[in-house]
């Protein structure tokens, strides 16, 4: 009984990686329309066709991507066990 106990406790450890999401940079940004006010964190996201278009990105678009990429590197990461299946 006791070896079911610890057989089960080593396949939990190995099944449990330390990954960490990327850190998303909250930035307030404050919109009022029709005398409603309303806060959105992530408005710095947010990209015009320009930006999404053009030859040499300027920072925003940079810092945009960026953290694009470090959601899909995660992502990646946190289903690396699963490639078999899909």
């Amino acid at each position: 009984m006791k070896h079911y106990f610890i057989t089960i406790a080593l396949i939990m450890s190995s099944c449990n990686k330390s990954l960490i999401p990327p850190k998303v940079a909250k930035t307030p940004h404050k919109m009022t329309l029709h005398g409603d006010t309303r806060v959105d964190n992530y408005y710095w996201m947010r990209l015009n066709d320009e930006q999404k278009s053009a030859k040499k990105y300027d920072a925003q678009t940079r810092d945009v991507l960026d953290y694009i990429h470090e959601e899909r590197d995660y992502t990646k990461s946190s289903l690396a066990h699963t490639e078999k299946l899909q």
